[in-house]
């Protein structure tokens, strides 16, 4: 206590009691730092000082609660960002202070004058704090944290400060200062192949009297005279009959056709009903009336199945005997791979040239640096625009997967909302969740769209997500947000400028 007269445990300070005899244990000063309550929508808003004082000073009027409000959760970190409407952008309120230590209060003046109170702990991991506050205004300067490894050697050291305390942060902020609003900082994470490029080649047909273009080569459609822009196949038989004089197999084919191949022509029937032929699976169908594997040996190759896994007829696959020769001379691939959407020559010759950036496949959207963004509701929902760009960097970002970052774009071709995605009303587009609720875009090759190769995420307004700063320089240290503490407990981040 100021006069000397007693040492009271830190947790009465500001509790709303005078437990010091000079009353120096409660607030003389108006708290003007004051906050929303997190997730109220009864517009609650509390005071650094009652921020984990033991009462659960967000709580409604009419709520009866017995668990914590917000502002008594032990929180670890804890982040939201949300569009807060035109002239605002996007808010973010971030909370990270660890609470399950026990905290030393002090003291300090600076060398400029300025009073400042501190706050000291040593957390159960071994992990040393120090923040310090504005005494008058009890605005967050700076936090310091420093860990240790299981050696004693040091591991991370930690230094936040604002620019209340020091002005020269801000130089480190790198910022698009064009842009009046911010869209969140998502990045367009793409899986798949990128838009092919036009193809001017031509197919010689095997005739070669004429030729097609490349891009009709295995589409289903007979363009060669004599279709040798098709896959082409014959019928290769796999099943056999084995000759016991001769130790050799024959096809199954071959057995009751009029010519005996065996040396002792058991591959034909001898005419005298007692010939016999053994179904291995010891399974006849129903029309063979018998239950010991044996059926006459007249019913193989009679066109009708006995045994019940179909062994007494012959049995026949596909091969393919159409042939692409690689433009590099390598290789010879199957007429089937050509224009399949995968390559199979060395040289790429088997499949269109290939662009740069997006195409057909999956989109997901990955939040990039230190908050966790939302996409927005309703009419301020994120939308997906098609474009065309001339320039894209792969962006290896440390906060997250690594990303194509497009520049010199053009004019929007297309733009839907999630909802119509959602829908079904854009045929090809299609909106995923994963477990966590997080979505993601698949477009599929039924989406007709000529010239784009580009995904970007927009707000309604027209703000680009992969024109803010975060997801064009991500580094972990350097937040697009800025930072303020407010009493003892809490990080709001204000608006993204």
């Amino acid at each position: 206590c100021d006069d000397g007269s007693n040492e009271i445990p830190f947790g009465y300070v500001n509790d709303g009691y005078e437990d010091c005899y000079d009353g120096s244990d409660e607030s003389l000063i108006e708290d003007l730092s004051v906050a929303d309550c997190y997730g109220s929508e009864d517009g609650i808003t509390v005071t650094a000082s009652q921020f984990h004082d033991g009462q659960n000073d967000c709580a409604s009027l009419w709520e009866d609660t017995w668990d914590d409000t917000w502002d008594e959760m032990d929180f670890e970190l804890a982040s939201d960002c949300e569009w807060k409407g035109d002239g605002i952008g996007w808010m973010c309120t971030e909370v990270f202070f660890p609470t399950d230590g026990t905290y030393e209060m002090w003291m300090h003046t600076d060398e400029n004058g300025l009073e400042m109170i501190g706050l000291n702990s040593t957390l159960s991991d071994g992990t040393v704090m120090t923040v310090m506050f504005d005494a008058s205004t009890h605005a967050f300067l700076m936090m310091e944290e420093t860990s240790y490894d299981e050696d004693g050697d040091l591991e991370e050291h930690l230094l936040m400060k604002s620019t209340l305390y020091d002005s020269t942060i801000a130089d480190a902020l790198v910022v698009d200062t064009s842009l009046e609003t911010q869209a969140p900082a998502f990045a367009v994470v793409f899986d798949g192949q990128p838009m092919s490029l036009e193809d001017d080649r031509t197919f010689l047909c095997h005739d070669e009297t004429e030729s097609v273009d490349f891009s009709a080569v295995n589409d289903g459609i007979e363009d060669c005279s004599d279709a040798s822009d098709e896959p082409s196949y014959e019928y290769v038989e796999y099943s056999e009959f084995y000759c016991n004089a001769d130790e050799a197999f024959i096809y199954l084919s071959q057995v009751n056709d009029g010519t005996a191949d065996c040396s002792d022509s058991e591959d034909e029937d001898d005419g005298t009903g007692t010939q016999t032929y053994y179904c291995e699976s010891n399974e006849m169908s129903d029309e063979t009336g018998q239950d010991d594997g044996l059926i006459p040996f007249s019913k193989v190759n009679d066109g009708y199945v006995d045994c019940l896994d179909s062994e007494d007829e012959p049995v026949y696959y596909e091969d393919e005997i159409s042939n692409f020769p690689c433009e590099d001379g390598e290789w010879n691939i199957q007429l089937s791979r050509v224009n399949d959407g995968y390559i199979d020559c060395m040289d790429g010759s088997d499949e269109p040239p290939q662009g740069e950036g997006h195409g057909y496949g999956e989109y997901e959207f990955a939040s990039i640096g230190p908050a966790q963004w939302t996409m927005g509701t309703d009419d301020n929902m994120l939308e997906i625009v098609f474009t065309m760009c001339d320039t894209f960097e792969l962006v290896e970002s440390q906060l997250g997967d690594d990303y194509l970052l497009p520049s010199d774009c053009g004019d929007e071709l297309a733009r839907y909302t999630m909802d119509e995605i959602d829908n079904g009303d854009i045929t090809g587009l299609m909106l995923m969740y994963d477990d966590d609720g997080k979505p993601s875009i698949y477009v599929d090759e039924s989406f007709e769209l000529d010239g784009w190769n580009t995904v970007r995420l927009s707000t309604p307004s027209g703000e680009y997500a992969d024109e803010n700063p975060e997801v064009q320089l991500p580094a972990p240290g350097i937040g697009f947000a800025l930072l303020a503490m407010l009493g003892a407990a809490m990080m709001a981040g204000r608006r993204n400028e």
